[in-house]
């Protein structure tokens, strides 16, 4: 972050595309290599998908049933300990 505000200060906006792709591509690596990282994310924004009546894919649907944040946490945590990695929590 230092990084692109020196670079931002310097109006260097080759250099900042630069970073930007490099970090952006850091990010992608690890997002589509790591499933820790996924569940992880998952696993934090259950609550404030079911706040706003959200399913996991984030389409609206009136009719949908809170997400059951428990059966999430038990599923993150299972997977976390060496369990099947392509095991999602059922939708509700």
């Amino acid at each position: 972050m230092e990084a692109a505000r020196e670079l931002a200060e310097k109006k260097d906006i080759e250099a900042l595309h630069v970073l930007s792709a490099q970090e952006v591509e850091k990010f992608m690596l690890r997002w589509n290599g790591d499933g820790h990282l996924r569940r992880d994310y998952e696993r934090r924004i259950l609550a404030s998908l079911n706040q706003r009546g959200l399913r996991r894919d984030g389409r609206r649907n009136r009719n949908e049933s809170p997400i059951d944040t428990q059966e999430a946490q038990e599923s993150y945590t299972s997977a976390a300990k060496g369990g099947s990695s392509s095991r999602k929590p059922a939708l509700k």
